[in-house]
């Protein structure tokens, strides 16, 4: 995460699906202080890019066992809040291959998601670079940096070489 940070100047999030929610495991950020996805906070999948790449990710069964057990609580104006747009929005989630989050979560942050698979092939997470709207814009540019790196990231995992690899994990 630190090398796609350094190459971005952009803050990276790893997040990984628990119970129904994402939890952000590692961030680029020392401090862990950008605002919502603080290292271990919790948050809903339908208003984050980490969340919408996981679910895009999953058969609809799960996706409707998700959406019954949080619903789609408004966070933002933005806020995907209905069933039917939150499947168009993952249904064009599959076909790019990465998520965005046009500040759903969080007014002024904007994030791009790649999701991160298991040896089994599952959804595992999502790694995401998350800043300021206005700094976010090449979203393709974004993505294609984040699937590299998170091509590297299941590789490790896969041979479990992740502290070995450079995937530092403070």
């Amino acid at each position: 995460t630190y090398e796609i940070a350094d190459r971005t100047s952009e803050v990276v999030n790893f997040s990984v699906l628990e119970n129904g929610r994402a939890i952000t495991l590692f961030d680029s950020l020392d401090t862990g202080t950008l605002k919502g996805f603080q290292r271990g906070q919790y948050f809903y999948l339908h208003s984050s890019a980490a969340g919408k790449a996981m679910l895009a990710e999953m058969d609809e069964r799960r996706v409707d066992a998700i959406v019954e057990q949080w619903g789609l609580p408004e966070r933002t104006e933005f806020t995907i809040t209905d069933r039917e747009t939150l499947a168009e929005e993952l249904e064009l989630v599959r076909k790019r291959g990465y998520a965005v989050n046009e500040q759903e979560a969080w007014e002024n942050l904007k994030a791009v998601a790649v999701p991160v698979h298991g040896s089994d092939g599952e959804v595992l997470g999502a790694m995401d670079i998350s800043g300021s709207p206005h700094r976010i814009s090449y979203e393709r540019s974004i993505a294609r940096t984040l699937a590299r790196g998170v091509d590297q990231l299941e590789r490790a995992l896969e041979s479990h070489t992740v502290l070995e690899s450079g995937w530092n994990v403070r």
